[in-house]
């Protein structure tokens, strides 16, 4: 769907799979159809344009990222700092804080990425300027494990919101 969250309508068709487009009924109206792409997912927490750390997922027992595995403890793990090379990992962060840039960004964002490890390449999924707060969300757990609690995090967004 073009208009949901948190993966809610959202469907991988693997190879081999039994569909067949035609019998398929949409339930969220328009849809948006992408080719997959096969890898690591990394998950970059981005605070008023710089980049805090990054968590690769990793899921348990599920085909993708959906939103059960999102939001039901033991379905994902969470490895945080992405268990990847020091030049990748700084190459993770920095496209991250220019995706966030260019976009004109504000407050806290999430930089959503696929890693394609055989090839050394990373490609954006998706930013997100509301991103989860709930306790197993990712931007207060990257916050966390770079020393900023809940609170100051909390703080920091609301010094950086802008008001019209």
């Amino acid at each position: 769907p073009v208009n949901q969250g948190s993966s809610v309508g959202v469907e991988i068709i693997f190879e081999g799979d039994d569909f067949f487009f035609s019998d398929y009924s949409f339930a969220y109206g328009d849809i948006l159809v992408e080719e997959y792409i096969q890898g690591r997912e990394m998950q970059v927490g981005v605070l008023n344009g710089e980049a805090l750390g990054a968590l690769e997922i990793q899921l348990i027992n599920k085909r993708f990222y959906d939103y059960e595995a999102k939001y039901t403890e033991g379905f994902t793990r969470h490895l945080m700092p992405a268990p990847i090379s020091k030049e990748s990992y700084s190459a993770l962060l920095s496209l991250a804080e220019k995706a966030y840039k260019a976009l004109g960004c504000n407050g806290m964002a999430r930089v959503e990425f696929i890693y394609q490890e055989t090839k050394n390449e990373f490609y954006i999924l998706e930013l997100n300027t509301h991103p989860g707060f709930t306790p197993l969300s990712i931007c207060p757990e990257i916050a966390n494990a770079v020393g900023i609690s809940f609170h100051q995090l909390l703080e920091e967004m609301m010094a950086s919101a802008k008001y019209e």
